[in-house]
């Protein structure tokens, strides 16, 4: 026997139509989506503190760029 089915059996869990799994699915997804997310914004901002001050086309707001 699957042990969902003693534990159904004993009345210690419920699985409503498979839905347990859609569950942990959609929640480890979320987890990995956040995650790697997470990880990119860290190493982006640390790759940022590393660019040159006079490179840093993005944050320059004297208009050195401009023509």
């Amino acid at each position: 026997m699957q042990l969902t089915m003693l534990l159904g059996e004993a009345g210690l869990y419920e699985n409503p139509a498979g839905w347990t799994y859609v569950t942990v699915g959609y929640g480890l997804s979320i987890l990995g989506i956040v995650a790697y997310t997470v990880s990119l914004m860290v190493r982006g901002r640390r790759l940022a503190r590393r660019v040159p001050p006079g490179q840093r086309r993005w944050l320059t707001d004297e208009g050195d760029d401009q023509p």
